[in-house]
């Protein structure tokens, strides 16, 4: 098994001085869509000690004991057997019946809770990937949140005065502990999307991580995975702050231009 660092959020410990506590654990940059994890620091900044297990228990955030989140995910697995097809059914279903939000509503950490995103049925990716977690808990499939800096390509021109070089950063993810290898799982964009935009379709399969693609259906450039910014047991306190004091997602301006005043949940956004 891979030898794994659990970084659990804390207040106040986003930084120490000592490099393996700095905010983010920078990693080499990935450059394509599926490959294997390879080795994958989850860090404690509490202790600095390496865990042989992956996290199962519940956090204020992770609520994985909420009644909603356990009765859906064993609805959501019901009559699969075994643990690859479980993780594949969950995955699947949150990305592609939990709708992409690009403009979310954060009023603090309590606005990634993922009963929360459960019952309203739409989410950002930090949300979607929250209750991926969550539900892969709920069947004792260790999980955690994963967070990266990417470059969508796809993204539509008029969203650069508020994502410079279309960057999205933190973006968010699930990660599973999966046959001793920390596996990706991004579960953003949903079947419907990729079918009308002609993007590839997230998909995972054990030992490959489930990220964006590099390239659309037509050969042309979708997603730049600039670096891996850490893997985390929990929501860290610096990504809530990161994404919080990004303005442009509380201006009424923003919000109208995403969603096209169309009813939530909205599909098609990227």
């Amino acid at each position: 098994m891979d030898r794994l660092l659990i970084r659990t959020a804390t207040a106040g410990q986003a930084g120490t001085g000592n490099p393996a506590d700095r905010s983010f654990t920078t990693h080499q940059p990935r450059r394509s869509g599926k490959r294997l994890s390879g080795s994958r620091r989850v860090t404690d900044t509490n202790t600095g000690r390496s865990h042989s297990t992956g996290p199962l228990i519940p956090t204020a955030i992770i609520d994985t004991d909420h009644p909603a989140v356990a009765d859906a995910a064993s609805s959501i697995t019901e009559g699969t057997d075994g643990d690859a097809p479980r993780v594949r059914a969950l995955f699947e279903w949150v990305r592609d019946e939990i709708a992409y939000d690009i403009a979310p509503d954060l009023d603090g950490p309590t606005s990634w809770r993922a009963s929360d995103t459960l019952a309203r049925w739409w989410g950002f990716c930090q949300q979607k990937a929250v209750l991926l977690a969550a539900l892969l808990r709920s069947i004792d499939i260790p999980s955690a949140l994963a967070f990266q800096s990417v470059i969508d390509h796809t993204m539509p021109d008029r969203f650069t005065v508020y994502r410079p070089q279309k960057r999205m950063r933190p973006h968010g993810l699930a990660a599973v502990l999966f046959e001793g290898r920390w596996q990706l799982l991004d579960p953003s964009i949903h079947r419907g999307m990729c079918e009308r935009r002609g993007l590839q379709l997230v998909e995972w399969s054990p030992g490959t991580d489930a990220v964006l693609p590099r390239f659309d259906l037509a050969g042309g450039p979708h997603c730049e995975i600039e670096e891996d910014l850490g893997v985390y047991s929990t929501l860290p306190d610096h990504v809530v702050e990161a994404t919080m004091a990004l303005n442009f997602l509380h201006a009424d301006e923003f919000k109208q231009a995403a969603r096209r005043n169309l009813p939530r949940p909205v599909l098609d956004q990227p």
